[in-house]
């Protein structure tokens, strides 16, 4: 119900904790010197980086409005 889509964005979206620490991978990843590098005391590589730019793309999808949920896949009035 449309009613409920602010509550599911609030619960899905990212904490500033999250968009914090994934902007600093990805901080540190541009001054890296290869694909692997430390943070925090902690190996930094592919997955990790993919993990960084899935939580902020899912905050900018939320805020501007395009993380909405498909319809189509429904059926109105199967007989």
């Amino acid at each position: 119900h449309p009613s409920q889509v602010p509550g599911i964005h609030a619960a899905l979206s990212p904490t500033e904790a999250e968009c914090a620490w994934s902007n600093r991978v990805l901080a540190a990843q541009a001054s890296a010197e290869s694909g692997v590098f430390c943070l925090d005391g902690k190996m930094v590589d592919a997955p990790i980086i993919l993990l960084a730019n899935q939580i902020l793309k899912r905050r900018l999808a939320i805020e501007s409005g395009k993380f909405g949920f498909r319809t189509s896949h429904i059926v109105r009035n199967p007989r």
